[in-house]
């Protein structure tokens, strides 16, 4: 009986001592990266090229930014300088005016935007920083403004536009980088913040 005890001793002590380095490893990496909560506005935060820094290191944690009031405006999340996760803004009567999600830095999955009545503004595809996917977006009336598709950042299949009032402007597909149809390429009039501007 006594060398089974110590047998069982020994075995469970050869156990924990096997885990715990697992443990410390686990330990290290999620101190790596801090669950900081610090302004947008802070001046220790500076931008270098594509990647934010904090007193000169890599930021991992949240930024946030508010409206005069206190209310948030603003709140993203970084890890190692990048953009990671969900990235929000809202309008001053709360509404949220975009939504976007990113990963090592670059765009990712569904961005969604809204005007400040709630009405869809847009609603973007992403992988890799690339538009891949439906890009389609609205005016500020509701009227569409453009469906158009694409394939790793390439126009790929059906593109349509619309003008405010609901006349078609573009009406055309690509295949294998060549269009045919209705182009539009005239940009007579351009909706604030959009695919040809500044939405992206």
């Amino acid at each position: 009986m006594k060398i089974i005890f110590y047998s069982i001793i020994i075995i469970t002590c050869i156990f924990f001592q096997a885990c715990n380095p697992v443990s410390k490893k686990m330990d290290v990496n999620s101190s790596s990266t801090p669950n900081l909560i610090i302004s947008s506005q802070d001046r220790f935060l500076q931008m270098h090229q594509d990647t934010l820094f904090f007193h000169a290191t890599k930021f991992s944690g949240t930024i946030f930014n508010t409206y005069p009031n206190g209310d948030t405006s603003m709140i993203g999340h970084y890890l190692n300088g990048l953009e990671e996760g969900a990235f929000k803004k809202w309008y001053p009567n709360h509404q949220l005016l975009e939504w976007r999600i990113f990963h090592l830095g670059k765009k990712v999955s569904k961005h969604l935007g809204f005007w400040e009545d709630g009405k869809p503004r847009f609603e973007f595809y992403f992988t890799q920083g690339e538009h891949d996917g439906e890009a389609n977006e609205w005016y500020a009336n509701g009227q569409a403004y453009k469906a158009f598709h694409y394939s790793m950042g390439f126009e790929n299949g059906s593109q349509k536009m619309w003008w405010d009032n609901g006349v078609i402007r573009a009406n055309y597909v690509v295949k294998q980088g060549k269009r045919y149809g209705l182009i539009g390429l005239k940009l007579c009039m351009t909706p604030k913040d959009s695919l040809d501007n500044t939405i992206k």
